[in-house]
């Protein structure tokens, strides 16, 4: 009887086995899902496909700048549909940082 339990409780914890194995980046969330979510048959296949999935590339972030200020936006991956900077705001993004914060009569005349 206690052997049946500890295997059940084995196998009940198996996605948060898979996802430390494969050091997935998002474990905490991977256990609190399966946790709340394994009693279901649905929620524990859900997690174990979730732990099983490979690791994202970080995207490159996008310059843009809006009213003045400079952001910082983060791309899904695809970088066709992603807003590029005007000619502008890139010679704008690559003068000197001391420059950029200077009010424009501290500024020091460019060669």
């Amino acid at each position: 009887m206690e052997v049946g339990i500890c295997l059940l409780f084995v196998a009940y914890l198996f996605p948060f086995a898979v996802a430390a194995r494969h050091e997935h980046e998002r474990l905490g969330l991977v256990l609190a899902a399966n946790l709340l979510l394994g009693w279901t048959g649905i929620g524990w296949w859900l997690v174990l496909r979730w732990a099983r999935r490979p690791p994202q590339p970080p995207a490159e972030p996008i310059v843009l700048a809006r009213r003045g200020h400079l952001r910082l936006i983060a791309t899904g991956g695809d970088d066709a549909a992603a807003p590029r900077p005007s000619p502008r705001v890139r010679a704008r993004i690559a003068r000197p940082a001391e420059e950029r914060q200077r009010p424009p009569s501290l500024r020091r005349p460019r060669a």
